[in-house]
């Protein structure tokens, strides 16, 4: 299966209330509409993981192919906020902090994501 990489890919959790603001966010924000979002359990993304090498990309991870290029947890955040642009592209600097550090504040988060953020039945966006 070959994907269309024209546009940066963002792979989520469908039912996530934060996945869900993250990805209302991205698209308030994608002026140049640069990126497409494909929910993490739909088909469409299970060829997108097995292409990439993002098998192992559970739903409670965010993942991005930019130009080929695989991202995921912190570095994918990272990596979309440089790619919106404008003060966005400032997270850049919290490439500073160790891949390690900023995964373990993640996987915190993703560990709570439902009890802090609440889960939907539908995915209210995907563009």
């Amino acid at each position: 299966m070959t994907i269309n990489t024209s546009k940066c890919i963002i792979l989520f959790d469908g039912e996530c209330g934060l996945c869900g603001m993250t990805a209302k966010f991205v698209h308030r924000f994608d002026k140049k509409n640069r990126f497409r979002m494909v929910v993490l359990s739909s088909e469409e993304a299970s060829g997108i993981r097995n292409e990439y090498g993002l098998e192992s990309l559970e739903a409670d991870s965010i993942g991005l192919v930019k130009r080929g290029i695989p991202y995921v947890k912190s570095d994918a955040v990272i990596e979309i906020m440089r790619t919106l642009g404008g003060i966005w592209a400032g997270a850049i600097v919290l490439k500073l902090i160790p891949v390690f550090v900023r995964n373990f504040f993640y996987d915190i988060v993703a560990k709570n994501r439902y009890h802090w953020f609440g889960k939907t039945e539908t995915c209210s966006i995907e563009k």
